[in-house]
């Protein structure tokens, strides 16, 4: 499928950012991927980082949910849940300590995600 305005976008993100280090780790399996409406990344680890930023790019307007792994390690609790525009890039920063993190996207649509973890 043509990445159209989204694979434009895409071509200047991740952004060049002192602040955080080059260790970029996509969300393997939302890579310009068309999905069904609630579909679940996979956790992501980020143990030990303080700052982190979740970009979020999607053809379709829609609700993204991001959930945190709770320390029993089998509950995901919801962060928060924002509203996102079609074909514009969202970042959201989080400053929590968790050990995982994911995404779920209420709507059908093409999407990318990735996250950059700050230097631990």
């Amino acid at each position: 499928m043509p990445r159209g305005s989204i694979g434009n976008i895409l071509n200047n993100y991740p952004p060049q950012n002192e602040y955080f280090d080059d260790d970029t780790t996509p969300f393997t399996d939302w890579d310009n991927l068309a999905i069904t409406g609630g579909d679940t990344t996979r956790g992501v680890d980020i143990t030990g980082y303080t700052h982190k930023t979740m970009y979020f790019i999607s053809d379709t307007q829609g609700t993204l949910t991001i959930q945190v792994l709770e320390p029993d390690a089998a509950t995901w609790r919801q962060v928060d849940a924002i509203g996102i525009s079609a074909d514009t890039l969202r970042s959201y920063q989080m400053e929590e300590q968790e050990t995982q993190v994911r995404l779920i996207f209420s709507e059908a649509a093409t999407v990318s995600a990735w996250i950059m973890r700050g230097i631990a």
